[in-house]
């Protein structure tokens, strides 16, 4: 009676490598699919979450708005609200310019609770400007 060997052959082994490698590559491409889709994911809900930001802020402000007229340089009085039509270039007067209230003070802090803001839309971007004062100095 003759033994037989145990063990696979050398045709069985590149087979079953072969099965292995194309399953390999099959999970490999599905999971960099959906690490590309996570990352777009991403990107996009960071995108709405710097939009709705952006519109409470500007909500905040027009909320908080006040009549109270500022000075010029010349001396001149502007309007508390004031709204232009859109100036694109990088020093351009902003779109919306106006006094909020609402400033959060530290208790004994002299100064008003006012604010001078202004919303521009420049180079495809919503940029807010704030000032430290209400009037414009000479």
């Amino acid at each position: 009676m003759s033994r037989r060997a145990r063990g696979f052959t050398l045709l069985e082994m590149l087979v079953a490598i072969g099965i292995f490698a194309l399953v390999s590559v099959i999970a490999y491409s599905a999971l960099n699919q959906v690490l590309r889709v996570r990352a777009h994911i991403e990107a996009e809900r960071e995108h709405w979450r710097q939009l709705a930001l952006t519109f409470l802020r500007l909500e905040e402000d027009l909320g908080q708005f006040r009549e109270r007229w500022v000075h010029d340089i010349d001396g001149r009085d502007l309007s508390p609200f004031i709204l232009r039509p859109t100036d694109t270039r990088p020093l351009g007067d902003p779109s919306l310019e106006l006094t909020r209230g609402g400033r959060l003070l530290v208790a004994g802090d002299p100064r008003s609770d006012l604010q001078r803001v202004a919303w521009r839309l420049s180079e495809g971007r919503l940029w807010r400007l704030s000032w430290a004062v209400l009037d414009r100095a000479p």
